[in-house]
């Protein structure tokens, strides 16, 4: 899978409980609350790899869904 650009994954984020999209690809809420308000401009390669993978996935609507 590509991988997404920073736009793709900040719009993703915007309707995202961060807590659970973090828990699911193993970082910090922060890192993604400082991605998705545009402090964080030079993510880890990885973290924007899981996120691609997340966002690619079936499973991320039905985590999103869940109690944290």
């Amino acid at each position: 899978m590509p991988v997404m650009s920073m736009d793709e994954i900040k719009s993703a984020l915007e309707d995202r409980k961060l807590n659970v999209v973090a828990k699911a690809i193993g970082v910090h809420p922060n890192t993604l609350s400082e991605l998705k308000n545009g402090r964080l401009t030079n993510p880890r390669y990885s973290t924007l790899e899981a996120l691609s993978d997340y966002f690619n996935t079936t499973c991320h609507r039905e985590c999103d869904n869940e109690q944290v």
